[in-house]
């Protein structure tokens, strides 16, 4: 991989645009594995890794999400492969590099943004940290959900599956927030849809 140009960073990681061989573009994910180790959050890049391949599973092309080819470790770094998008980046950015949407544009960007909202929910898998940070627009005015590291699965009931080893810790960007979310009760699908409509 050659690496073309930084694209944003998290907590605990940093995104890159990169070339493979001279011939293709991705995205890379690269996950520090001692800041998610101090920052506890083994299990979210876990979490993230199993909730991108049960998408790509279901959906293949039709991805709700921004597609992972694959993932690969270091002894320092976890790394995800991932499709680059061609269009405005994330929708924040956009709106404040492009101005706002229009109202049309609007009414149809969120119908998008919904209709991937629900492929997640149909999945069993809640987001949890919906905001227009992580929702990506694409050259084609499509809408495409990233970063998926605070998602879990459901279970067929849709209650949430902790995992065991999980220490509770507030989850989410505040402006988002569901109120179950800000008292430490059980999240679900609801606490997505709360996140939408602040969106």
């Amino acid at each position: 991989f050659e690496e073309i140009k930084k694209l944003g960073e998290g907590n605990f990681t940093q995104v890159n645009q990169v070339l493979y061989r001279g011939t293709k573009m991705y995205a890379v994910k690269v996950c520090s594995m001692a800041k998610v180790k101090n920052l506890r959050k083994e299990t979210d890049i876990l979490m993230e890794k199993h909730a991108l391949n049960k998408l790509r599973d279901r959906y293949n092309k039709e991805m709700p999400c921004v597609k992972l080819i694959g993932t690969f470790k270091d002894e320092e770094n976890l790394y995800f492969v991932m499709e680059i998008l061609q269009g405005k980046n994330e929708m924040w950015s956009a709106c404040r590099n492009f101005g706002l949407l229009s109202d049309q544009a609007t009414r149809i960007t969120f119908k998008e943004i919904c209709k991937q909202v629900k492929k997640l929910h149909d999945a069993s898998i809640i987001h949890r940290d919906l905001k227009s940070l992580n929702i990506f627009l694409t050259k084609d005015n499509s809408a495409k959900i990233g970063d998926l590291g605070a998602a879990r699965r459901l279970d067929s009931q849709g209650n949430i599956i902790e995992e065991v080893s999980e220490i509770p810790h507030k989850v989410g960007t505040p402006f988002y927030l569901a109120p179950e979310l800000w008292k430490d009760s059980p999240c679900s699908k609801k606490s997505d849809i709360w996140a939408l409509g602040v969106i």
